[in-house]
């Protein structure tokens, strides 16, 4: 059975973990709809085939969007009043 890491082991630092980590503002309802579209797009409207490599370019362009805090919570992104 695989132990799954706990708070604070030094398997949350490896260079392969890092790679999957976002802002801590980022909107998790956000994330999801925006790893989901382009697959609910082709099975849904275009009728195109989803693959491995959409998959693979749906989880990149969320993971950008996120890094660039483009996935904020709402509260985090509001403007502030001058």
């Amino acid at each position: 059975m695989t132990r799954l890491p706990t708070r604070g082991s030094r398997t949350g630092n490896s260079p392969r973990h890092r790679a999957w980590r976002t802002p801590r503002d980022t909107d998790a309802a956000e994330l999801l709809k925006t790893l989901a579209a382009p697959i609910y797009l082709r099975l849904l409207i275009t009728a195109e085939p989803v693959d491995e490599a959409t998959a693979d370019q749906a989880v990149r362009i969320t993971l950008a969007a996120a890094r660039a805090s483009a996935l904020r919570l709402a509260c985090a992104s509001k403007p502030t009043a001058e």
